[in-house]
């Protein structure tokens, strides 16, 4: 049997949305040409019209700062080259090229860079206006280190990127998925995580970056290490789980180390870097709390200086190195892209070519998006909206306020169901559903036909 498939009204909602304001789905926002509606689930204010195509971009933000490098984005200030370069050594010619923005950030500074888009996190937005006022602003919100996907997603979205990060993404989930094989004898150990900062011991539990990619390569955690509830019921409710300070991190003491066993204990921190990190660290190893960890007596225990609690998909290659190197396959695991500075590979690269990886690439004002048919080429912002469908198309048009210019009759006649709700003097008919009138569709010019779809 098959079932209709409501994807079209997804896609409306996704397109409609950002042509229609959340506040005043009325009023269409129109931009100045060169420019484009912008809108993510992340966007921390109403959508906002950005630039077609930056040329001049300030990120007060400090992760992904090399995938953007990767990608050729035209960087002309950052907000956090000391982490990036420690991360990425190999990329500090680079890195110290932009300018730092500072914390908290100079805005006189960032004027004097004539920027055409400035993409920030509202964790350094105060007020909105002392960025607007410089150049369109793309605040994003920061619901935890747990999205740090979707965190670098609303950046290459905002520049026009998103294939380069599709392909990013597609890059990094092969490693993850080579390295799963490589260690699946080793993911039937039990992975505890654990941070060393200056008088700071700290657990991480699974709702963070390094713990999402440990459960992804198939590792079990102990326990005490995992967070029972979600971030969010976490936010909602903080008498969850009182140990945690938050979501993500445990800080005990040494005497409550034994929350620290597992078969196997990954210790990160800035021991390279940090004299007074690496001195609480010998403090800490030289414990006999510490020493009578079974892992400890097993010297099943790596120290790495590699950031797991960093939301940066670089970094996150980092991590997977390390992981390969804790656990003897780093001669079989392939390259760091990063590390050799490998061009963004094609979508297909790695994976089987299918049709949704290959219809991807879309025109300048154009987007790609995932409909019942596959991968279509969409307008960034549609003008003039067909319904060949009454009732599972034209209604989410219109319930959404959008153009709407052309609506199939039923029997003859516009449904009555549809009628009594909507003002349809100014949209055409386009002959009957399942039976559409293609010269008259073809003669209202739309930019956008939307159909209900079956799988």
């Amino acid at each position: 049997m098959k079932y209709r498939n409501f994807s079209v009204l997804i896609l409306l909602t996704l397109l409609l949305m950002s042509v229609v304001p959340l506040s005043a789905q009325d009023d269409v926002i129109e931009c100045e040409e060169g420019f484009r509606l912008f809108d993510h689930e992340l966007l921390a204010t109403e959508p906002v019209c950005i630039p077609e195509d930056p040329e001049r971009i300030v990120t007060v933000w400090t992760f992904n700062l090399t995938a953007l490098l990767r990608a050729d984005a035209s960087l002309v200030a950052s907000l956090d080259q000391e982490f990036n370069v420690s991360q990425f050594p190999n990329w500090e010619v680079e890195l110290s090229e932009l300018p730092e923005i500072g914390r908290p950030p100079n805005f006189e500074l960032m004027l004097s860079l004539a920027p055409d888009l400035i993409i920030v996190s509202e964790l350094f937005v105060e007020d909105i206006e002392l960025y607007t006022s410089i150049a369109p602003t793309v605040v994003f919100q920061r619901v935890g280190t747990h999205t740090w996907r979707e965190e670098a997603e609303v950046m290459f979205d905002a520049l026009g990127e998103l294939t380069a990060y599709e392909a990013l993404m597609t890059e990094l989930d092969n490693r993850i998925a080579e390295l799963g094989d490589l260690l699946v004898d080793a993911t039937e150990q039990e992975l505890s995580i654990v941070n060393l900062r200056p008088d700071r011991f700290r657990l991480y539990t699974q709702y963070f970056p390094g713990g999402i990619i440990i459960d992804e390569l198939g590792f079990d955690r102990p326990e005490v290490q995992l967070l029972p509830v979600t971030p969010e019921v976490f936010n909602d409710d903080t008498e969850a789980y009182p140990p945690f300070s938050n979501p993500y991190v445990r800080d005990i003491s040494l005497e409550v180390i034994d929350e620290a066993e597992g078969d196997f204990i990954l210790v990160f921190g800035s021991f390279d870097s940090n004299e007074e990190a690496q001195a609480y660290l010998d403090e800490v190893m030289a414990n006999p709390l510490w020493q009578a960890l079974n892992a400890v007596q097993e010297d099943n225990v790596y120290i790495s200086n590699v950031n797991f609690a960093g939301g940066d998909i670089g970094n996150v290659h980092a991590m997977l190195d390390e992981l390969a190197e804790a656990f003897g396959v780093a001669d079989e695991f392939s390259e760091n892209p990063y590390e050799i500075k490998a061009p963004i590979p094609e979508l297909d690269m790695g994976m089987e070519a299918t049709e949704e990886a290959s219809a991807v690439m879309c025109e300048d004002g154009f987007r790609s998006f995932e409909s019942a048919i596959g991968s279509v080429c969409v307008p960034d912002v549609p003008q003039r909206i067909v319904a060949t469908h009454d009732f599972n198309a034209g209604v989410q048009v219109l319930s959404l306020g959008g153009p709407l210019v052309g609506i199939p009759s039923r029997f003859g006649e516009l449904a009555p169901d549809i009628t009594q709700f909507f003002d349809l003097d100014n949209i055409q008919t386009v002959g009957q559903y399942y039976e559409p009138n293609i010269e008259t569709i073809l003669q209202l010019e739309p930019d956008l036909i939307v159909h209900e779809g079956f799988n």
